[in-house]
């Protein structure tokens, strides 16, 4: 008893940016081996603005990162993880982490058919970028004695899938028929046992749906909430400045948050050309001049106006009096809190991220969240033609033979 009541009572330690990565990666061995408890003392870290990351390198922040969302392997995975993994599935190019997401879907209860097709978008982020992985112990010791890599480690939760993956075998089939020179022979011959394994249950095993409900749903926001941002200073591209609430009330806007030096071409790049894509659904719509469209840089600092105009005009934004990129020179961490943005820094320089889009009414308040996965312009325009009050007949009119 004695034993059980001293685990139970251990002092944690403090999770902020002051713990060494040594004393993190030993408090996630500890946890992973409580089972239970696991989800809610680990699900926490799988958060890219937790505080446990602040003040670190991109590259440390992602190390620790994976090494807590690996451990759900062994603790089991809880669903209000996955999200998570599917964000990472989805938009990472890391090798570790991608590794890590895919290895922690073997800890699920049961497998999802869903897993799969993120399963393979992520194959083609990493394939020219794969990397020998371990997560035996968080310090690795060189040559490694035993270890996957993450394409394997995608293969396998694939595999571990089963029938619910069995949609999934002719996008591995092009793998082999389309790109199989990308691939090392070690990497081609575990396809093949992928795609062998996913046919074995063809005949005795019920076709399985793969279009049913996204694992990340677009939130609503159903209770009022004043971002007490009006008088902060933003300035645009052209170095125009103005209080925020100038922009942001008065109109229903489209807010989406991103930075130029951002080297992920699934997160800000593809944030640009959905908002361009947003506006021009927005006159297809009927709506040109009743929506505000903005642009907000995680990193004031580096994002002047003048690169802001260079950036926006390299992507075609169409800038004008409702569609503009901006930077809060002297007060981000306001908006910061008041969005409950996903992103840290080390110093002042962005390590993560999650993709963000947001819709304000016309009083500037948030009424609807796109978090972590791109949103669809074509959804997005529909909300906001709700926002603007447009009456539905009219809005699907404008839509009518146009696809999404």
């Amino acid at each position: 008893m004695g034993d059980v009541g001293s685990e139970v009572h251990e002092e944690r330690p403090r999770l902020d940016g002051s713990i060494t990565e040594q004393r993190f990666a030993s408090f996630v061995d500890k946890q992973r081996r409580r089972s239970s408890e696991a989800a809610k003392t680990l699900l926490p870290l799988l958060s890219v603005s937790h505080e446990v990351f602040r003040g670190r390198s991109a590259g440390s922040a992602t190390r620790m990162r994976a090494y807590a969302m690996a451990a759900f392997h062994d603790s089991g995975l809880p669903n209000d993880a996955l999200p998570y993994v599917v964000e990472v599935l989805e938009t990472s190019f890391r090798p570790n982490l991608v590794a890590a997401a895919a290895r922690a879907i073997k800890g699920g209860a049961a497998p999802d058919a869903r897993l799969a097709d993120y399963l393979v978008r992520a194959i083609y982020n990493i394939w020219q970028n794969d990397q020998p992985v371990s997560f035996e112990a968080y310090d690795v010791t060189w040559p490694l004695t035993s270890f996957s890599t993450a394409l394997s480690e995608v293969l396998e939760a694939v595999a571990w899938l089963g029938p619910a993956a069995h949609h999934v075998v002719p996008d591995l089939e092009v793998l082999l028929s389309t790109y199989s020179a990308r691939f090392s022979p070690e990497t081609r011959a575990v396809i093949a046992r992928c795609i062998e394994s996913l046919r074995s249950y063809a005949a005795t095993t019920p076709r399985t749906c793969c279009g049913s409900a996204p694992l990340i749903e677009p939130g609503i926001v159903t209770t009022e909430h004043d971002l007490n941002l009006s008088s902060i200073e933003v300035e645009d591209q052209d170095g125009g400045k103005f209080e925020w609430g100038y922009f942001f009330h008065g109109k229903p806007s489209v807010v989406a948050f991103f930075y130029a030096t951002c080297m992920n071409p699934r997160k800000c790049v593809q944030t640009i050309y959905n908002l361009v894509e947003i506006h021009r659904g927005l006159l297809d719509a009927g709506l040109d001049g009743q929506i505000r469209v903005a642009a907000i840089s995680y990193d004031p600092h580096r994002d002047t106006a003048a690169v802001l105009r260079q950036y926006g005009e390299s992507k075609g934004v169409p800038f004008g009096a409702d569609f503009k990129m901006m930077r809060v020179p002297s007060q981000l961490n306001s908006v910061v809190d008041a969005f409950d943005l996903g992103v840290n820094y080390g110093g002042n320089q962005v390590n993560d991220h999650r993709i963000e889009l947001y819709l304000l009414d016309s009083k500037g308040r948030i009424a609807h969240r796109f978090l972590r996965l791109q949103a669809d312009p074509g959804s997005v325009v529909a909300e906001l033609a709700r926002l603007a009050n447009v009456p539905r007949n009219k809005h699907m009119a404008c839509h009518s033979g146009g696809g999404q």
